[in-house]
C-alpha cells in the first residue's frame, strides 16, 4: 500500500456535518487528507490532485456530477454519491450523469472502507499509466532525415546556375556573373566598385559574419546560410561558399563566393517545421480514454471513452471488448501483451472505422488483477503524418529530377567527385580515341529547311549518334551545328576504347545511309557524312563557372578533327595510332601519308572497309560474332587483370 497522502473532497449541504462519514473515513488505511465544502465547487478544487469526490446528501447531484465531468481538470476524479433518498430512478440519474458509485444509507462501516480503498487504488493505477504514457514517440519529427535530403539535394542544385562574385580582401567586387543580376537584381555597372555588405538583409546575426571573415582570412574556405537582401529590398535565403583565391606564392589576393538560392527550400523547411508543429499540438491535446476490464469484459471506462465510441457508460458496463474493434483488430488485442503500445481499428456506435493507439497494463482490483487499457483517437495524427510524407516524397522527386540532369549532362565520375569534393580537377589520360562527325554540304542545304524543319532532322540524328555511344561506353562531349564530338576511354580508361569508337563510327555512317535513302524516296533533300578517329594522350576536365560541361585538351583532339577533315563520304578515317589497336578486328584499306594542316611530315591514314569476315555475323563485316566478342573480351579481361 502507498504511503503517499490521498485527497477526498465531500460536498455536503450546509446543515449537514458529514461527521458520521468522516468519522468512519479517518479509519481507512489510506493516509487522507479529508476536506468538506458545500454545495458549490470552488475555484481552488480545480487546482488540486483530487483522488475522490464523495457528494453527501446533495439533493442536485446530477447537476453537480454533470458540472465535474465538464471540468477538464476533474472529469476523471471518481465520484461516489451518499444518497439518503435512494430510489431506481435517482440510482440510474447518477450513472448516467457520470458517477462512478451510488450508495444509499444504511450501510455497513466495513463496506465504506472497501468502497473508498478500492476507488483509491483504481485512482492510483490509471493516475500512473497516465503518467507512463508517453506521447513522446509521436512528437519525434522527420525532420533530420528530411534535412538530410534536402543537404543532397543543395548540393545537385549547386552545381547548377548560381551566383558568382568576386571581391578584392576588403570585400570590394571585382567581378559578377549573368546570375548575380538575375538573382539580386543589381547589374555590373550598380554593383561594381562597391562592397559586398551592400547585399546584407541586417537579418543575418553578426557572429556568422565574425566567424566568415576569420574563416577565409585564414585561407580556408567558409560554407553557410546567409539571408540577403535583392536591390528591391526583397530577401533572399542564399548557401554561400567563399574560397580565397591563392596567386603563385600562395598568398590570398582575392576571394571567390558562389551563392545558391535556397529560398525555396527555406519554405519547405518552414512548411516541415509548422506542419511538426500542428502535429505536436494535435498529439498533446488528445485526451486518452480509460477502460478496464477483465477477461475482455469491460468493468470501468471513463468520460473520455463515451466521446470516442460514441456510446453512453451504461451501454459499456459488462459488454465484451469485441463491441469497439473491427474483427481483425479485436483477434490481434487477444495476442498483444500488456506493457506494449500498438496500433488497431476502433468501431464506434455509427459504425464508422477509426484508427486508435492503446496501451495497456495489468493492476490488482478488488482482489483480482484486471487489465487497464489507455487509448487515444490518431486519425488526425495519421493526416498530419502523411502530410510530412508526401512532403519528404515531393523533395526526394525534386532531388531525384535534378540527379537525372546533371547526370545527362556530365559524366557518373565527374559527378559523384563533384557532390563529394565539390570540386574536379583535370585528369591526364594516357590513351584515349576521340571522334568527329561533319554533314558534307550542311549549310547550302539547310538554307532550304525551315529552322524547325532543320532542328527535327537534326534531332533525329543525334537522337540516334547519342544511343549508339552510350550502347558502345562512349562519353559524347558535345555538338556544335552539324558536328558530334565523343570519345573513348574517358572517364573511365579501358583497353577496348579504339574497337568501341570505330564500331560506333561504323553504325554512325550505316544511320546516315539509311536516312540518305528514306529522304530520297521521299524527295527531301539528304546528308551524307565525313568521321575521323584519332588515339593519344590528352587531358579532360570541367569547363565553365556558371554551366558546366566536360570537355577534352590536347593534340590528339586536333589530330582526330584533321582525321574528319582529311576524310571522305561515307567512310570512316582513322589514324595509324588508331589502326595499330584494331588491326586484329577490322578490314582497312592504307591511304598513305596524308598532308594535314600544321602536321609537317602528314599522318599515316586508313579508311575501316567493315568488320574482318571471319569475325563478324555471316561474314557480311557489318555486325560483330560470337568470335569477335570473345577476342574483345579476351583483350577487356586483360585489362581487369593488370589491374588487379
Amino acid at each position: 500500500m502507498s504511503n503517499k497522502q490521498r485527497t477526498i473532497i465531500i460536498m455536503r449541504p450546509e446543515d449537514n456535518k458529514a461527521n458520521s462519514l468522516i468519522h468512519k473515513l479517518k479509519k481507512n488505511p489510506h493516509k487522507l487528507l479529508l476536506e468538506t465544502i458545500g454545495e458549490t465547487i470552488p475555484e481552488r478544487i480545480h487546482k488540486l490532485n483530487i483522488d475522490l469526490l464523495i457528494l453527501f446528501h446533495i439533493e442536485n447531484f446530477p447537476q453537480i456530477c454533470k458540472e465535474i465531468k465538464d471540468s477538464p481538470f476533474l472529469r476523471d476524479v471518481p465520484v461516489l454519491i451518499f444518497d439518503n433518498k435512494p430510489s431506481e430512478k435517482r440510482q440510474l440519474m447518477a450513472y448516467k450523469s457520470g458517477a462512478s458509485d451510488y450508495i444509499f444509507e444504511p450501510i455497513l462501516e466495513e463496506t465504506i472502507t472497501l468502497k473508498v480503498q478500492n476507488f483509491l487504488n483504481t485512482s492510483q493505477s490509471i493516475r500512473q499509466l497516465e503518467s507512463e504514457l508517453s506521447l513522446s514517440k509521436f512528437d519525434k519529427a522527420l525532420n533530420k532525415l528530411l534535412e538530410q535530403e534536402l543537404l543532397l539535394f543543395s548540393q545537385i542544385v549547386e552545381q547548377s546556375a548560381n551566383s558568382i562574385m568576386v571581391t578584392d580582401l576588403e570585400g570590394k567586387i571585382k567581378f559578377i556573373n549573368t546570375s548575380f543580376t538575375d538573382v539580386t537584381g543589381y547589374t555590373f555597372n550598380e554593383i561594381i566598385g562597391k562592397n559586398s555588405r551592400i547585399l546584407k538583409s541586417g537579418k543575418t546575426p553578426p557572429g556568422i559574419y565574425v566567424d566568415l571573415w576569420d574563416t577565409i582570412k585564414s585561407g580556408k574556405i567558409w560554407s553557410g546560410e546567409l539571408l540577403n537582401r535583392k536591390k528591391n529590398g526583397e530577401l533572399i535565403w542564399e548557401s554561400v561558399n567563399i574560397t580565397p583565391l591563392k596567386d603563385q606564392n600562395g598568398i590570398t589576393n582575392n576571394y571567390l563566393a558562389i551563392n545558391m538560392d535556397i529560398t525555396e527550400k527555406k519554405k519547405y523547411e518552414e512548411q516541415i517545421r509548422e506542419s511538426e508543429e500542428s502535429f505536436r499540438a494535435l498529439s498533446e491535446s488528445q485526451f486518452e480514454g480509460i477502460i478496464v476490464h477483465k477477461n475482455n469484459i469491460i468493468l470501468e471506462i471513463n468520460f473520455a471513452i463515451t466521446s470516442l465510441f460514441g456510446y453512453e457508460r451504461d451501454e459499456l458496463f459488462g459488454s465484451n471488448l469485441s463491441t469497439l474493434f473491427t474483427k481483425e483488430s479485436y483477434r490481434k488485442l487477444l495476442k498483444e501483451k500488456a506493457e506494449e503500445s500498438y496500433e488497431l481499428e476502433g468501431i464506434r456506435k455509427d459504425g464508422s472505422i477509426f484508427p486508435l493507439e492503446i496501451r495497456a497494463k495489468d493492476i490488482p482490483y478488488m482482489g483480482s488483477i484486471v487489465r487497464i487499457a489507455a487509448i487515444r483517437d490518431i486519425t488526425k495524427l495519421k493526416t498530419a503524418m502523411k502530410e510530412i510524407q508526401e512532403q519528404k516524397n515531393k523533395l526526394v522527386e525534386s532531388y531525384l529530377e535534378a540527379e537525372s540532369l546533371l547526370l545527362n549532362i556530365l559524366p557518373e565520375k565527374v559527378v559523384t567527385e563533384l557532390r563529394n569534393h565539390n570540386v574536379y580537377d583535370p585528369v591526364y589520360y594516357p590513351s584515349v580515341s576521340v571522334m568527329f562527325s561533319d554533314f558534307q554540304n550542311f549549310t547550302s542545304l539547310s538554307e532550304k529547311m525551315s529552322p524547325m524543319e532543320l532542328l527535327v532532322l537534326l534531332n533525329m540524328y543525334f537522337t540516334e549518334f547519342d544511343d549508339i555511344a552510350e550502347a558502345k561506353g562512349l562519353e559524347k562531349l558535345k555538338t556544335i551545328g552539324d558536328s558530334f564530338m565523343c570519345a573513348g576511354g574517358i572517364p573511365e580508361e579501358n583497353q577496348t576504347h579504339a574497337i568501341d569508337c570505330v564500331l560506333a563510327g561504323l553504325e554512325f555512317m550505316q544511320h546516315t545511309e539509311y536516312m540518305k535513302e528514306i529522304r530520297q524516296e521521299q524527295g527531301h533533300p539528304f546528308w551524307e557524312m565525313r568521321l575521323g578517329i584519332h588515339t593519344g594522350p590528352l587531358v579532360a576536365g570541367l569547363v565553365g563557372s556558371k554551366k558546366f560541361a566536360y570537355d577534352v585538351w590536347g593534340d590528339t583532339v586536333n589530330t582526330a578533327s584533321r582525321m574528319e577533315n582529311s576524310g571522305e563520304i561515307g567512310k570512316v578515317n582513322i589514324s595509324g595510332t588508331t589502326y595499330d589497336l584494331v588491326k586484329d578486328f577490322f578490314v582497312c584499306e592504307y591511304r598513305g601519308k596524308i598532308e594535314v594542316k600544321n602536321k609537317k611530315d602528314g599522318i599515316e591514314m586508313y579508311f575501316v572497309k567493315g568488320i574482318k569476315p571471319e569475325l563478324s555475323f555471316k561474314g557480311k563485316m557489318q555486325r560483330p560474332n560470337k568470335e569477335f566478342k570473345e577476342l574483345y573480351d579476351k583483350l577487356k579481361n586483360t585489362q581487369k587483370a593488370e589491374e588487379e
